[in-house]
């Protein structure tokens, strides 16, 4: 299924730096707390070096984004491409995820706050336009998920159900667990990114996944 791919986008390494720096800082601080000279002096540039590269800090932001995504729609096509059940791929999407997720502790809340954030608007972009640069990867993780849980409602496997209510329960369940780390649900010691826990973490929603979606 790899022609379903958005086309990838080919970066200098000094971009990639730049995004590496940008998006733990995004995630941390958000649109308006980053700030472009600490971003420069972490990728070990200079700040117009920073600006040959990316014009402005809304190209920036709109690039993290779109490396992330690209990254992960990268991820779930190998993973869909094993084949199996309709219930296999859903837990191949969950599980590629909660790697991708977990390998990242920054990403979940880079993507949390990038739900609600606002303060880019103030560079004259919209969040339609900022979505645009995107769109075509999330579209297509979206409605891969979504065309997973169809097939298998159509052949039986899966009780009838709200499809975008699914979608947004696994999106949600992945995302706001990372993304709280340490400051996550009560009860927890150590830290949710130790391997074990990761790995509990797969199976534990796997299971949920499977009493979620299957015919009784």
């Amino acid at each position: 299924m790899n022609e379903m791919a958005a086309k990838p986008v080919i970066r200098h390494p000094s971009q990639d730096r730049i995004l590496d720096e940008a998006e733990v800082l995004f995630a941390n601080r958000g649109y308006a707390g980053m700030g472009l000279s600490e971003l420069a002096e972490k990728a070990g540039l200079s700040k117009s070096s920073l600006f040959h590269h990316f014009p402005s800090k809304i190209e920036i932001y709109a690039a993290v984004l779109e490396r992330v995504f690209e990254r992960l729609w990268d991820l779930i096509q190998n993973s869909a491409d094993e084949g199996g059940t309709q219930m296999e791929k859903i837990e191949g999407i969950s599980d590629v995820m909660n790697d991708f997720l977990a390998g990242s502790p920054h990403t979940a809340r880079l993507l949390l706050r990038s739900l609600i954030e606002r303060d880019f608007e103030d560079s004259g972009i919209t969040r339609e336009e900022l979505a645009k640069r995107h769109g075509a990867y999330v579209f297509q993780i979206l409605q891969f998920a979504a065309k997973t849980l169809e097939e298998g409602i159509e052949n039986g496997e899966f009780r009838k159900q709200s499809v975008g209510h699914f979608v947004q329960t696994l999106i949600g369940a992945l995302l706001f667990h990372f993304a709280s780390g340490e400051n996550g649900v009560v009860g927890f010691r150590g830290s949710i990114f130790e391997p074990e826990r990761v790995e509990r973490r797969k199976e534990e929603l796997k299971a949920f996944l499977r009493g979620a979606v299957l015919a009784k």
